[in-house]
């Protein structure tokens, strides 16, 4: 990439990220405020997915229950893992909320961070930038308690 599109990359998720509402002006379902899907970091995600020629992504509610319950079992056990409360990886508590995926990832972070931050610590590391850009999801969701537990899982339904 170069060096005007990562910066053009950067102030987009940073621009996206600002506003913070709890219903998104697209057809996104509403923020829930205990632990909040962050739909004004969506056009983020999606803009830097556009930005590298992929299809835009939409909110799954069973991913984003997922998502919710991951970000929160970090927050009790202070443990960055992809383990969830009864052991189960991501593909085992996906299929527990009943999402019959053909393929799903999870993206992780712990610490104080904005949404921004976030957003770009995952698209400068290998691992986390390849899930934020597999071709083959459609859905995610995305969590995060108290600006500290962060959890993002995308996937397509079988």
């Amino acid at each position: 990439m170069s060096r005007s599109t990562a910066v053009a990359v950067l102030a987009g998720l940073l621009l996206a990220s600002c506003t913070i509402s709890t219903v998104s002006s697209s057809s996104e379902p509403p923020v829930r405020r205990s632990v909040a899907s962050l739909t004004s970091t969506v056009p983020s995600l999606n803009a830097f997915r556009s930005q590298n020629g992929l299809n835009t992504l939409s909110q799954s509610p069973r991913l984003q229950a997922v998502a919710e319950a991951q970000a929160q079992h970090i927050k009790n056990t202070g443990e960055l893992s992809h383990r969830g409360p009864r052991g189960g990886n991501i593909g085992d508590r996906a299929k527990q909320q009943g999402y019959g995926y053909c393929t799903v990832a999870e993206n992780l972070a712990m610490g104080e961070m904005t949404r921004s931050q976030v957003i770009t610590s995952w698209s400068e590391s290998p691992r986390h930038r390849e899930n934020m850009l597999k071709r083959q999801v459609r859905e995610y969701g995305l969590a995060a308690l108290d600006n500290r537990y962060w959890v993002l899982v995308v996937g397509r339904n079988c």
